[in-house]
């Protein structure tokens, strides 16, 4: 195999001439003089926990399959992309959508002015001015409007409480096993 390849391995130890693929830096130039040479420096590639994707730009030009910011899908050895279990979703990325909302007509009653029975008599008299306005209420009730469909005790005329700011935690990924992997260095 070609120095700076990388292999599955269902070993649990490290076979003579490889090295773990785990972002250390190798001892010396002199001691691993092959891998310099292919390379240009001593660190390994951190393959830990994740999974390698082919350049974009194999063959010279770039496929354009990588071009969502997450990963410089042309700079061999970028790194990108988060544990899903860390990531919680906000408003901005859920679909559009509306919440029902419930109002509720409650007892009320209405202030209005009357004018005394007596009007027309209080202007015979020779009272001066304006004729006198009395307040007055309409008894106290309710119309029964409803509209909406949820119903919160305090919470009429608010939209019902959604969300919860827990981290998504889907087991978004393929089915997959865990093995390991030895970079080739001699």
């Amino acid at each position: 195999m070609p120095i700076g390849s990388m292999i599955d391995y269902s070993g649990a130890s490290l076979p003579p001439g490889f090295e773990w693929p785990s972002g250390q830096t190798l001892s010396s130039a002199a001691n691993y003089p092959e891998f310099f040479a292919v390379t240009g420096g001593l660190v390994t590639p951190d393959m830990r926990g994740r999974l390698g994707i082919p350049l974009d730009n194999l063959g010279g030009s770039a496929a354009g399959r990588l071009s969502g910011g997450v990963i410089n899908g042309s700079l061999l050895g970028a790194t990108g992309g988060v544990d899903l279990a860390s990531v919680s979703l906000s408003v901005a990325n859920l679909p559009a959508h509306q919440h029902a909302v419930f109002l509720k007509d409650n007892n009320h009653d209405h202030i209005y002015n009357k004018v005394v029975a007596n009007a027309f008599m209080y202007y015979q008299a020779g009272a001066q001015g304006n004729i006198p306005d009395v307040a007055g209420h309409t008894s106290s009730g309710s119309s029964n409007i409803t509209i909406g469909s949820i119903s919160g005790v305090a919470n009429d005329n608010q939209t019902a409480a959604a969300g919860s700011g827990t981290p998504v935690a889907i087991g978004n990924i393929q089915p997959s096993i865990m093995i390991s992997k030895l970079l080739v260095v001699e």
